[in-house]
């Protein structure tokens, strides 16, 4: 009898530890100003260096406020007057998953690789998903109208189908990952990407709103004195728009939606909207 129940805790003990081993954590790496997590009387507490946010942690900065997170290799910066929700942070059999919604505001991701493991980062929105293999990206997510761009790398980008904060299971953290594509389309970077995605490659800008229809796509965008985005005229970024794709500043080509080749076809260089940012 007591073998028996020394080899039935002795389970239980390894099972717990297996479980505990997978979890990852968001940890708090620098605060300025007004940076709260709520709690679940649903009042909110100041964050402090230090602190480790699991998935389902909701957040959010104040004015002149900001948040710094480190998930293993990648740090995330939250702007002022930002609110996310952490979905996911699991570590897989052969990959890390990241997953983050963000309700209001802006976010900086500097996604790097942990050694010999991939990485799969998310930033979501009501309005598009934004998956990333690494990557520097921002995201930014303003009145029903959703900005990526892409500072390095490869970004997959597609409508969100889902509305609100979609906190991962138990059995989706735990699932196998996907084997590893080495292609540079939205399903390589993505295995969760649809056949609707296409790919935000480094210099390009891209606006989605609120139909989840592309609004604009900037290339070679740069600041002017005033804050406003401005277009060098590269041979790139004046070629015409054709069959749905649109050059990239290093020359390749990113793939867009029938929505978006409609849209730009014929704009002489890639510019529908300036923005400010």
């Amino acid at each position: 009898m007591k073998k028996n129940l020394l080899f039935l805790v002795s389970v239980i003990f390894i099972a717990f530890s297996a479980i505990s081993a997978s979890a990852m954590e968001a940890t708090v790496v620098s605060t300025t100003g007004k940076t709260e997590l709520q709690q679940p009387n649903g009042e909110w507490v100041q964050l402090k260096t230090g602190d480790k946010l699991e998935k389902g942690s909701v957040i959010q900065t104040g004015f002149k406020s900001e948040l710094v997170l480190q998930i293993k290799g990648t740090k995330v910066t939250v702007s002022p007057l930002s609110r996310l929700t952490i979905e996911q942070v699991a570590e897989k059999d052969t990959k890390d998953e990241t997953r983050l919604y963000i309700d209001s505001g802006a976010l900086k991701a500097d996604v790097q690789k942990s050694e010999n493991r991939r990485v799969g980062f998310t930033v979501r929105s009501s309005v598009a998903t934004a998956s990333v293999r690494g990557t520097i990206l921002s995201v930014k997510n303003r009145f029903g109208r959703t900005g990526i761009n892409t500072q390095q790398g490869i970004v997959a980008v597609w409508k969100s189908n889902q509305q609100g904060a979609q906190i991962s299971t138990d059995e989706e953290d735990a699932a196998p990952a996907a084997p590893a594509s080495m292609g540079n389309s939205a399903t390589d970077v993505s295995d969760s990407a649809p056949d609707s995605a296409f790919t935000v490659v480094k210099g390009q800008r891209v606006t989605i709103g609120s139909s989840g229809s592309v609004d604009s796509v900037i290339t070679n965008a740069k600041k002017d004195s005033y804050g406003l985005v401005a277009i060098e005229k590269s041979a790139a970024a004046t070629e015409n728009v054709s069959l749905g794709t649109t050059a990239a500043s290093d020359g390749t080509a990113s793939q867009l939606t029938e929505s978006s080749e409609t849209l730009l076809k014929g704009t002489g260089f890639i510019q529908a909207n300036v923005a400010w940012y």
